[in-house]
C-alpha cells in the first residue's frame, strides 16, 4: 500500500489508559489536523501507542479554524450505581474558537483504543455531539436531544445529560467542522421560519431570533409562536366558548390576567384556570388540547393575536371574526381581537360566546 506523507500529524497524548485520570486534563489540538482523510488506511495513534486503521469512506472535512490552535478539555463525572459505579465522559469544553468558524457545525466524536467506530456519547446511542456556531452563539445541532450547551465568547461546553462512554474507554476525541445542517422545526431545538410545521403540528406564525420571555412564570426564553390548526377541536373551524364559568364571570382576577407582552399569554391563561374555570371556557378548552402530544398550549393575549392576524398567509385559515384573548379588562369583561377589522375591544362580557372564536397557540 502506498504511504501518504500529507496526512496531518496527530499530537501524541500521554500514554495513560484513562484520559480523565488527571483533573483538568487539557488537550491542545489544531482543528486543521483533526480530519480523517479518505484513504484506505489513515492511521491515528492513541495514547496506548496502537494505531486505529480507518477504512475507506471517511471523507475529508475542511477545518474552519485554519492554524488557530483550539483547546479541547474532556470532563468526567462519577455516576453511582448499585454495587459500584464508574467515571463517564460527561462533557467536553472547546475554547479559542475563531470568528471564521461562525455559521459552521462543530462535531465531537470519541474513539476507543481498538476499532474505527465512534463511541456512543449520550442519549443511549448518539455518537456525534453537533454544536452549531450561530454567529458566535453556540447551540445544539442536529441529533442533540439529550445534550445541552453553555455558550461563551469563543468557547462552549457540551454536557451529556445521561453520558454513555466511560472515561476508561475513551482514548481519543476528535473535532470536525462542516456546513451547518438546520434542525427540522418539528424536532426538539428545531430551527423554524414563518409557515414551518412546528413541534405541536401547527404552523409557526411569529419569529423573534433574539428571544422573548415565555412560560407559565415567564422564566423561559422562546423564539417562536405556533398556532394550532383550525380543526383543533374536532370541527371544521375555530369554535367559540365563554371566557369564565358562571360564578367567576363577575370576579376580577387582576394583573395576573392582564399581561400584554408577546409570550405572556400563557401566564394569563394559567391565572384564568386557577380562578376555577373549566373545559367549557376558552382557556380551559385550550389547556385540554394536546396537539403534538404537548401540554403547553394557551390562549393568546391581544398582541399575540395581532401577530397571528399578521401571519394569516402562513397558518390554516382563521375565521374572519373576533377572537378570544387571555386578557381581562374588568371584573365582568375581557378583551377580544377582531381578525375581520384589525381592532380590539376592551370590554366584552365574560359570559357570552357568540362573537369570539378560539385558537390555541404555544411558545417555544
Amino acid at each position: 500500500m502506498d504511504s501518504y506523507h500529507d496526512d496531518p500529524i496527530e499530537p501524541e497524548l500521554p500514554k495513560r489508559r484513562n484520559l480523565f485520570g488527571i483533573a483538568g486534563l487539557t488537550i491542545s489540538l489544531i482543528l486543521g489536523g483533526l480530519y480523517v482523510q479518505s484513504t484506505l488506511a489513515a492511521n491515528i495513534a492513541l495514547n496506548s501507542g496502537a494505531p486505529i486503521e480507518f477504512g475507506q469512506g471517511f471523507t475529508q472535512t475542511v477545518a474552519c479554524s485554519g492554524n488557530t490552535p483550539l483547546t479541547i478539555t474532556p470532563n468526567s463525572s462519577f455516576v453511582n450505581a448499585s454495587g459500584g459505579g464508574a467515571h463517564y465522559l460527561s462533557s467536553v469544553t472547546v475554547s479559542n474558537i475563531p470568528s471564521n468558524c461562525q455559521g459552521d457545525d462543530l462535531t465531537i466524536n470519541a474513539y476507543g483504543n481498538t476499532g474505527n467506530s465512534a463511541l456512543a456519547l449520550f442519549n443511549s446511542t448518539s455518537t456525534s455531539a453537533v454544536i452549531y456556531n450561530n454567529a458566535g452563539t453556540f447551540q445544539i445541532g442536529v441529533g442533540g436531544t439529550g445534550a445541552t450547551v453553555s455558550s461563551g465568547s469563543g468557547t462552549f461546553t457540551v454536557t451529556f445529560t445521561s453520558p454513555v462512554a466511560t472515561s476508561a474507554s475513551a482514548y481519543k476525541i476528535t473535532l470536525q467542522s462542516g456546513v451547518h445542517v438546520p434542525i427540522p422545526c418539528a424536532d426538539a431545538n428545531g430551527e423554524c421560519s414563518l409557515g414551518s410545521v412546528g413541534p405541536g403540528g401547527g404552523k409557526i406564525f411569529y419569529v423573534n431570533a433574539g428571544g422573548f420571555s415565555c412560560g407559565q412564570t415567564l422564566a423561559q426564553t422562546c423564539r417562536y409562536l405556533e398556532a394550532a390548526p383550525n380543526t383543533w377541536n374536532g370541527g371544521s373551524s375555530d369554535p367559540a366558548f365563554i371566557w369564565a364559568d358562571p360564578g367567576n364571570d363577575s370576579t376580577l382576577i387582576g394583573a395576573t390576567a392582564q399581561r400584554t407582552a408577546i409570550g405572556s399569554g400563557y401566564a394569563n391563561t394559567i391565572a384564568i384556570i386557577n380562578q376555577g374555570n373549566g373545559v367549557n371556557t376558552s382557556a380551559g378548552a385550550i389547556r385540554a388540547y394536546r396537539g403534538g402530544g404537548l401540554s403547553d398550549w394557551y390562549l393568546g393575549n391581544v398582541n399575540e393575536m395581532i401577530a397571528l392576524d399578521n401571519a394569516q398567509a402562513y397558518v390554516s385559515p382563521v375565521v374572519q371574526n373576533y377572537y378570544a384573548t387571555s386578557e381581562e379588562s374588568s371584573a365582568t369583561q375581557r378583551r377580544i381581537y377582531g381578525m375581520v377589522d384589525n381592532t380590539n375591544w376592551y370590554g366584552h362580557s365574560k359570559n357570552t360566546n357568540n362573537i369570539s372564536s378560539t385558537r390555541p397557540i404555544r411558545a417555544f
